[in-house]
């Protein structure tokens, strides 16, 4: 019954952090490690398709060895939050 229950909680988070993807108001990360663990303690055959998930396996990795966030990424957030700024910044 645990083992139905956490592979449930898993699905749903891993739903989650698919939204998560595609829309900038939820998180992806805090869902797919959630769902990570749910699937390491209850399915290894799930955790090991979710690690090699081209989606969402860098999300974990990254967890993994403590290295946060990419410098690609950081990079392409700060200029979508800047150009973002500044064109609000002109509009107004």
């Amino acid at each position: 019954m645990k083992r139905i229950i956490l592979i449930s909680i898993g699905c749903i988070f891993v739903g989650f952090g698919g939204l998560g993807l595609v829309l900038p108001v939820l998180p992806t990360t805090p869902f797919v490690l959630v769902a990570s663990a749910c699937f390491a303690a209850s399915s290894p055959t799930r955790y090991n398709k979710l690690i090699n998930s081209p989606y969402f396996g860098e999300f974990i990795r990254n967890y993994r060895e403590k290295s946060g966030i990419s410098k690609k990424t950081r990079i392409t957030a700060l200029v979508f939050l800047w150009t973002t700024l500044l064109i609000s910044m002109f509009f107004y």
